[in-house]
């Protein structure tokens, strides 16, 4: 649509950042009463993305790329960390792990950080989670050594 290349969202953070995120007002998808608290869907703001493109384009007006940036990323940002931190509220999580490429994203990291959620606790978690897997591997590797441990009956046996 607005021709930025692949992948998008670093693009799209660098942009917004000098753009209006209440420029445009695009849809929060999923956010009445009706819907599922905890669930999101983007596929209708993309849709008023295009749309709005379209007509701005069919009306021989430019695109203020910053602000499209701005105003779709804020919806992004918006929907995720309201109803994460809501999912945190009612189970009582008090640590919210924030993966994949959407992590780097400062808007999102910011409006984290100002839900009192720790955007480094995924850090903490992955150097736990890798310490727990090598753990778990060297116990099964004792195991299989010694011959002792449930797991292992039919280890013992296959290689015999």
């Amino acid at each position: 649509m607005l021709q930025l290349g692949f992948p998008g969202g670093p693009v799209i953070d660098r942009l917004a950042r000098e753009g209006d995120p209440e420029a445009i007002a695009f849809p929060r998808g999923l956010t009445g009463p009706r819907d599922a608290a905890y669930d999101f869907s983007f596929s209708g703001l993309k849709t008023a993305v295009a749309r709005w493109i379209e007509a701005k384009r069919a009306a021989g007006e430019e695109i203020p790329v910053r602000d499209v940036a701005a105003s779709f990323q804020e919806a992004v940002v918006d929907v995720l960390t309201r109803k994460a931190v809501r999912a945190c509220k009612d189970e009582g999580v008090d640590h919210l792990m924030i993966g994949g490429g959407v992590a780097a994203n400062s808007r999102l990291r910011a409006l984290a950080e100002s839900a009192h959620l720790d955007p480094a606790f995924a850090e903490k978690l992955l150097n736990f989670i890798v310490a727990e897997v090598i753990r778990h591997h060297e116990r099964i590797a004792d195991e299989v050594v010694t011959g002792e441990g449930a797991d292992t009956a039919g280890v013992s046996q296959a290689a015999g």
